[in-house]
C-alpha cells in the first residue's frame, strides 16, 4: 500500500460548509481532512498504484478544485510514504496569482463534485484552452496587462465551447443582435457559455450586475466580443463596434466571464450544481463592482459582504 499525502490551503477551506470527506477513485482512497489550522486541509491518496499514478491522480483531483474554486490551492507539502517531495519544480499554472484570490466558487467541494465521474470528464476536455485558463490568473502572468487577459480568456471560452453547442444558440442570439446574417464562431461561443451560465442566473435572481455596470444583455455581449475582434487583430473599431477602453470595465468583464466559464466546466463534468452557491458568488460579484465602483456598502445583495458590514459597524461601535 503506497500512500501520497499533501496539505494544501485555501480560503474556501475555512468555510463552516465544508467538512471532511472519503471516497473511492480508480481503486484508490482519497480523503479530504481538515486541519486544525484554518484554511487547510490533508488530502491523503493511499491505494497500489506506484508514485507516478498518485501523483497524477493527485493533480487531476486539483485540476477539479481550480475548476471549483477559481485558482489553485497553495500546496504547502506533498510527500510520498513519509518522503517529503521537491516543490521547486512545480509548474507555473499551480501557482495562482492573489490578484484573482476572490472566493468565488461555482459548487461544494464533497463526494458529490470529488469523485470517478467528474475526473472521467475532465480528462474528455480540450486541455488548451483549460491550460490557458489556468495560466491566466497564475503569478506567472501578474505582469501580463487586463486587456490581453481577457482577451485570453474569450479566445478559451471559444475552444471550450464545440461545433455543435455553438450551431444550437444560433437563432436565440439573432433574437438578441437583431442580425439576420451569420454570426461569428466565437460570438456564439460566449454566448453559448453566457445564455445558462450568466443570463440565466442573473435573470432569476435578479442579480443586478448588468444594471450596476449600465448594459444590457445585448451590449454586454456585444461589448465581449468587440473586444476580442477588435484587440485580437489590432485594428481601429469600426462605428458600429463598442470594444472595452476603461481598465476598470475590463476587469468586472474579465471577472464575470471566468466565473461563467467555470460554471459552464461543471456542467461538462457532469456536476450537480447548487443553485444557493452561484447566487451567493453572483451576489458578491455584484457587492464588488458596487463597492469598487461606486463606493457604496447600502445594497449588498451576498451574505458574505452583508456579514462583512455588520462586523465592521460592531467594530466601529466597540470601546
Amino acid at each position: 500500500m503506497n500512500t501520497l499525502k499533501a496539505v494544501i490551503r485555501h480560503g474556501f477551506f475555512k468555510e463552516p460548509g465544508f467538512q471532511s470527506f472519503s471516497i473511492r477513485i480508480e481503486n484508490s482512497t482519497v480523503v479530504f481532512a481538515r486541519s486544525e489550522t484554518p484554511g487547510d486541509v490533508s488530502l491523503v491518496i493511499s491505494g497500489r498504484k506506484g508514485y507516478e499514478k498518485l501523483r497524477k491522480l493527485f493533480f487531476e483531483l486539483f485540476e477539479l478544485l481550480f475548476i471549483y474554486l477559481g485558482h489553485y490551492p497553495r500546496i504547502l507539502s506533498l510527500e510520498y510514504n513519509g518522503t517529503s517531495a521537491d516543490l521547486k519544480d512545480l509548474i507555473n499554472k499551480y501557482h495562482s496569482s492573489r490578484r484573482f484570490g476572490r472566493l468565488l466558487p461555482t459548487c461544494d467541494i464533497n463526494a458529490e463534485t470529488i469523485n470517478e465521474n467528474a475526473l472521467l470528464h475532465l480528462r474528455a476536455l480540450k486541455e488548451l484552452p483549460l491550460f490557458s485558463l489556468e495560466y491566466i490568473v497564475s503569478s506567472e502572468y501578474d505582469s501580463i496587462i487586463i486587456t490581453h487577459r481577457l482577451l485570453l480568456l474569450l479566445q478559451a471560452m471559444e475552444g471550450l465551447v464545440t461545433q455543435t453547442q455553438r450551431a444550437s444558440v444560433e437563432v436565440a442570439l439573432k433574437k438578441i443582435t437583431g442580425k439576420t446574417g451569420k454570426e461569428k464562431t466565437h460570438k456564439k461561443a460566449v454566448f453559448f457559455i453566457c445564455r445558462e451560465s450568466f443570463f440565466g442566473f442573473h435573470r432569476k435572481y435578479n442579480c443586478e450586475i448588468l444594471q450596476s455596470l449600465g448594459l444590457t444583455k445585448k451590449s454586454f455581449l456585444a461589448k465581449a466580443t468587440d473586444t476580442r475582434n477588435v484587440y485580437s487583430h489590432f485594428y481601429n473599431p469600426k462605428p458600429d463596434e463598442i470594444p472595452i477602453s476603461q481598465g476598470d470595465e475590463t476587469i468586472y468583464f474579465f471577472e464575470i466571464l471566468f466565473f461563467a466559464t467555470r460554471i459552464f466546466l461543471c456542467t461538462q463534468l457532469g456536476i450537480k450544481l447548487k443553485d444557493q452557491n452561484i447566487r451567493e458568488s453572483y451576489y458578491r460579484i455584484h457587492d464588488w463592482i458596487m463597492e469598487s465602483k461606486y463606493h457604496r456598502d447600502d445594497n449588498y445583495k451576498s451574505w458574505a459582504y452583508s456579514l462583512s458590514k455588520i462586523g465592521n459597524a460592531m467594530q466601529t461601535v466597540s470601546p
